[in-house]
């Protein structure tokens, strides 16, 4: 089973954002969508990269080799597939709803979602991430769709708040820039941290910048 109908109404959804329904799933509805209209991008991203795997079996054999795989083709392949199933099927999700939790948390600390719409929450992020696993082959291939892939789900992601949790489209951005502002101070701390920690490590970086440009 391929869920075909699935990936359409999924492939429509990216299409045409505008005229999806304002219904929220259940966090097993969500979950269960994404992975049914994952599985056609898998089997198509899986392919081609076995495809170009066997395009470049020499350096593959090489490289493989040199970590004592025996049969360093079919260990290649194998490795692709292990390695987009942990992508598709396991990291993304836990990414998906880790993201849906803390956006949740940040609407409802400024007001604007109730305690019981984290499923709403869960069900755009779910639709925001459809181009990126729609077109997940192309994303390698040709890396310089990755920026429009991006903006294309976010907007998707925008207008189903929007809908999904009767907020402003402005208010679901404003809630996404306080969320990357309040990450990178996070960041910024850990930085700062690990400089007085180890003030000679940040040196160190600073004096290669220089060098590097000056």
């Amino acid at each position: 089973m391929l869920y075909t109908k699935d990936f359409a109404k999924a492939f429509e959804i990216a299409l045409h954002p505008e005229k999806m329904n304002n219904k929220k799933m259940s966090f097993g509805e969500a979950i269960s969508f994404y992975y049914k209209y994952s599985i056609i991008p898998f089997i198509a991203t899986a392919f081609l990269f076995i495809v170009l795997n066997f395009a470049f079996s020499s350096a593959v054999n090489t490289l493989l080799s040199q970590y004592g795989f025996i049969f360093p083709l079919f260990s290649g392949s194998v490795l692709i597939i292990f390695s987009l199933a942990m992508a598709m099927f396991i990291i993304i999700p836990i990414l998906l709803v880790l993201f849906s939790w803390i956006y949740q948390g940040l609407g409802r600390l400024l007001g604007k979602f109730n305690k019981s719409d984290l499923e709403g929450t869960i069900t755009a992020a779910v639709y925001g991430i459809i181009p990126g696993i729609v077109f997940f082959w192309a994303l390698f291939i040709l890396p310089i769709i990755n920026e429009l892939i991006l903006l294309w789900g976010i907007i998707i992601f925008f207008i189903a708040v929007s809908k999904i949790q009767k907020v402003y489209m402005i208010e679901a951005f404003y809630m996404l820039a306080s969320l990357l502002i309040l990450i990178a101070v996070i960041v910024l701390v850990l930085w700062l941290a690990t400089f007085w920690g180890n003030p000679g490590y940040t040196t160190n970086i600073i004096n290669g910048i220089y060098t590097r440009f000056f």
